[in-house]
């Protein structure tokens, strides 16, 4: 079964072109690369504000490792951190329930229908990593504040806060409050919040973060980049949503949860069952688990703007709590006809694991071909009437509005990037050529440049290629001056 898994989830890596957020993630990693500039993350060449760098200086590390930007390197990151998670959910339910629990926990979670046909296709955005992250943050904090080791418990929560923070920015920092609140409620250690233990726990956490923002501050306005990264993460919560979205989300997302999950939320149905349930109050993982995952779930149902991916943290605590729910329903209901046995439960996720098989042999290519634009095949098409030189951008900029939160003022009230181009391209320009298709506002001679064609009026340029890019929904043309 985990060969079928791993021969499914592998075998796909390379046939999707990027696309949804991967082609961002991975060409701010490459320019990185070019400018030798760790520390801004930049495209064309402007400061981006959205996201911070951790999981760049992954792909930093796989690009600069395999020697190429292929779209393999850009997945492999979080396919690593998806199996490393798996693992990791296997031992701990091995721990602390039994090793069949474990084995089913981590099968479970490999084979989560959303992750199985999405998440680990689209594996170029940060989901998947950031679950590893937040997966041992949690962890850390249930494992040994049962052991009462409470540096453990603070410094590598903490630790792991930090890089979830640093990798998507606040969501990871409020998890973590609340989890430690509720949790230290639960084993009734409420006074250790307020421990030393806790403070230097902070301090360390927070001083990581400190760090790489001074670093910043250095090069760049931090005021701006930190206002804009807090700005993004209230923008998709229920800060910046609408009551009647907020009321509608509330209702719709608990079967948005089930089905994505899928087939381990189907297993916690048997949690219905009274004698089943009373087997699983005094379960410490269960209710871990639980608080985890409501929490998790509490955020996504009050935030509209969320993707379906945003939830994949609490996805290895379904699969802990479906596995827990399943053997112990094993020895209540084993007679009744409406259990599902060892043996079906396998054929279940085998037959899972083999139609991941079948979409990457006739579902991605069948995408791809549907697809409203194949901007590989467009790149390579830009770049052969270009006869492979460095291609930059030009045109009238975008103007991105700024907010200010809470304390946090910038000084403009708004600021320019690049004229917007869908992120694939400079991703598979900068890959065949690698120079950083940089954007300027004055075009050069000699050079050759991609612009919207509405930007060519009075100007005659050389034009080599035109055509309709279907997300800016306008006519784009490759020129020189």
């Amino acid at each position: 079964m985990l060969i079928l898994i791993a021969l499914g989830i592998f075998g796909g890596l390379q046939l999707m072109e990027l696309r949804a957020e991967e082609p961002r993630r991975a060409i701010v990693a490459m320019e990185m690369i070019l400018s030798k500039n760790y520390t801004v993350p930049k495209i064309f060449g402007f400061n981006y504000y959205n996201k911070p760098p951790l999981f760049n200086w992954v792909l930093v590390l796989m690009f600069k490792f395999s020697g190429s930007y292929s779209e393999f390197w850009v997945r492999l990151p979080s396919i690593f951190s998806f199996f490393f998670t798996a693992f990791l959910v296997y031992t701990i339910v091995k721990r602390y329930v039994n090793r069949l629990a474990g084995f089913v926990a981590a099968i479970l979670l490999l084979v989560s229908g959303d992750i199985l046909f999405y998440g680990s296709v689209d594996a170029g955005e940060i989901d998947l990593f950031l679950t590893l992250l937040m997966f041992v943050q949690a962890i850390a904090i249930f494992h040994y504040s049962l052991k009462q080791k409470w540096w453990h418990v603070f410094i590598l929560s903490y630790l792991f806060m930090a890089a979830g923070v640093l990798t998507k920015g606040l969501p990871p920092l409020l998890i973590q409050a609340l989890l430690l609140l509720a949790w230290f409620v639960y084993i009734k250690q409420f006074k250790k919040l307020f421990s030393i233990q806790h403070i230097i726990g902070i301090l360390i956490g927070g001083s990581l973060i400190y760090l790489y923002f001074m670093q910043y501050s250095k090069q760049s306005d931090v005021l701006l980049y930190l206002s804009q990264l807090l700005t993004e993460s209230a923008q998709r919560s229920a800060l910046g949503s609408k009551w009647g979205k907020i009321a509608v989300n509330i209702l719709q997302s608990p079967v948005q949860v089930f089905y994505l999950c899928l087939p381990a939320t189907a297993l916690l149905l048997y949690a219905a069952n009274k004698k089943v349930r009373s087997r699983l109050k005094g379960n410490k993982l269960f209710v871990f688990s639980l608080m985890f995952t409501l929490i998790i779930c509490a955020i996504f149902f009050l935030s509209p703007e969320t993707a379906n991916r945003y939830i994949y943290p609490a996805f290895p605590f379904i699969a802990i709590m479906a596995s827990i729910v399943y053997l112990n329903a094993a020895v209540i209901l084993a007679s009744s006809k409406w259990f599902i046995g060892y043996k079906a439960l396998l054929y279940v996720c085998i037959f899972a694991a083999c139609a991941r098989i079948a979409y990457d042999v006739w579902g991605i290519p069948y995408q791809q071909k549907i697809s409203p634009q194949n901007y590989r095949k467009l790149s390579a098409q830009i770049l052969q009437h270009a006869g492979n030189n460095p291609i930059y951008v030009t045109g009238y900029p975008h103007q991105y509005d700024v907010h200010s939160f809470l304390f946090l003022q910038p000084k403009q009230d708004s600021i320019n990037g690049a004229t917007l181009l869908p992120y694939q391209i400079p991703y598979y320009i900068t890959k065949a050529t690698g120079t950083i298709m940089r954007y300027d506002s004055i075009p050069q001679k000699g050079l050759f440049y991609l612009t919207p064609i509405d930007f060519l009026k009075d100007k005659k340029p050389q034009v080599y290629f035109i055509f309709f890019d279907n997300w800016t929904k306008r006519d784009v043309v490759l020129v020189k001056f």
